[in-house]
């Protein structure tokens, strides 16, 4: 268990780092890409390790948050590496995924509103129904996506990036407030601390709203 708790720690430095300068990156850019990969090789072991920890600490909402942050870079990274309006078996084993992870939110939150204080592992219910409601919005559009057999243009690119950037708001929530205790006394001020995952937020608002109103010619 030591051993994965370090490995969860530093991918998880890595997926940070790789995140940030892939969001800063001219977008196709050789930087870009690179970063893209880095992102994808450190946030996976991050999320699967954590998971893995989670479920025997026990702490159910951590099992799913690194369930949900997997399957968001695996799904963000697969669509912005292949070509337009294709579609694979891969969507299909997303799609699975993505549903079970929020049947599994789901009866962990209706265990904590059934449980006598309302919470399940130190977590309220709707801390679990609000990762449901992620994930299952996930399900939704990889539907879609496998009814479309992929996508072009403008939702392409929203595919790519709305799961890429929730998937790094969830570890940076994870690491700057949900590991706080962790870090020097002296960093440890919430005023602070919330900064990187509220950037990663109003970033995520900045580029669907850009991507949606650019240039025709630009969305393919």
């Amino acid at each position: 268990m030591e051993g994965l708790t370090y490995l969860h720690t530093i991918a998880g430095g890595g997926g940070l780092i790789s995140g940030a300068v892939a969001c800063f990156a001219r977008k196709g850019s050789l930087w870009h890409r690179r970063a893209g990969n880095l992102f994808l090789v450190t946030m996976l072991p991050m999320a699967l390790t954590g998971a893995y920890l989670a479920y025997f600490k026990p702490e159910f909402v951590s099992v799913i948050a690194g369930l949900l942050t997997a399957y968001l870079v695996a799904t963000s990274w697969s669509t912005a590496r292949r070509p337009a309006q294709t579609s694979k078996a891969f969507d299909i084993v997303a799609l699975v995924v993505a549903t079970a992870t929020t049947a599994l939110a789901v009866y962990w939150g209706w265990r904590a509103v059934a449980s006598d204080d309302g919470m399940l592992h130190g977590f309220p219910a709707p801390v679990y129904f609000v990762f449901a409601a992620i994930a299952g919005l996930a399900a939704v559009l990889d539907l879609r996506f496998v009814i479309a057999r992929g996508l072009r243009g403008a939702a392409r690119i929203s595919r790519h990036l709305w799961r890429m950037l929730t998937a790094l708001f969830i570890a940076a929530t994870s690491f700057f407030i949900g590991q706080m205790d962790e870090l020097p006394v002296a960093m440890q001020r919430i005023e602070f601390l919330v900064v990187p995952p509220i950037l990663t937020l109003v970033y995520l608002l900045f580029w669907s709203v850009r991507v949606w109103f650019m240039k025709p010619g630009m969305k393919s």
